[in-house]
């Protein structure tokens, strides 16, 4: 959290420095905007630096929509009587990001191109789950369970828990075009914005108290969750503010 604020601190003072640099001999002025979008819930500040071109910052809050599952408990050899071979598992995709952007404005009108960066948020979705007997079953077999999400092995960690999740790149470019002032010419106003981020190659990982590792695969030499994921380098991005004027 301290460093998502420090994010928004940077962010903060770029667009001062950049207005006060570029916007000299121009009449600036600061707007604010919120909204909601494949990225969440948004809150933006932009400065106007020209007629032509504005500079913002915002903050992007995904809701942790979750996603819950039963996986089936895996191991070498028979499960012994007492045990379930269930695991409940769950899925967040809960994440937070920080966008710097620039419009620019080509012509006389509200159209607008945009390119920037979006930071943060390097988990895509998060899966987390708990087999209670781990310990004891461990103990009795001397063999380590996990379970299977797709073709992907998913261990344990040291206390029975699942910690797992699909992660790409924390700092990711965007470019994206709309319709609307980033700050507006009268009070209030409504903007609609889509575009592309790239996110890289997500990757599926679990957790343990060695660190993050990379999923065996279970059976074949396919990994379907990965060619899955593959297709989701680039995130569609689709945005609508309802944007205020300050000054």
């Amino acid at each position: 959290m301290k460093k998502l604020f420090a994010i928004i601190a940077v962010s903060m003072m770029t667009i001062g420095q950049a207005a006060a640099q570029f916007g000299e001999g121009f009449s600036t002025h600061l707007g604010v905007g919120a909204g909601v979008g494949s990225e969440g819930f948004n809150i933006e500040i932009a400065t106007s630096v020209s007629r032509y071109v504005a500079i913002r910052a915002g903050v992007n809050l995904m809701p942790n929509f979750k996603i819950k599952e039963t996986a089936n408990l895996e191991l070498g050899s028979s499960l012994p009587s007492g045990f379930s071979d269930e695991v409940k598992v769950e899925g967040g995709l809960k994440r937070t990001t920080v966008d710097l952007k620039v419009d620019v404005y080509p012509f006389r009108s509200s159209f607008f191109i945009t390119g920037g960066f979006s930071f943060g948020g390097a988990d895509v979705i998060k899966i987390t789950g708990q087999y209670d007997d781990y310990q004891r079953l461990v103990e009795l077999l001397e063999e380590y369970p996990y379970i299977n999400i797709g073709d992907d092995i998913i261990r344990f960690n040291e206390s029975g828990k699942i910690v797992a999740g699909a992660r790409v790149k924390k700092v990711r470019p965007y470019v994206g075009l709309g319709f609307g002032r980033a700050v507006q010419k009268k009070r209030l106003g409504v903007r609609v914005e889509a575009g592309v981020q790239f996110e890289g190659k997500p990757e599926l990982y679990y957790k343990d108290s060695t660190g993050r590792h990379r999923p065996d695969f279970a059976e074949g030499d396919d990994d379907d969750i990965q060619k899955v994921l593959d297709v989701m380098r680039v995130y569609p991005c689709l945005k609508v503010t309802l944007r205020g004027r300050i000054f």
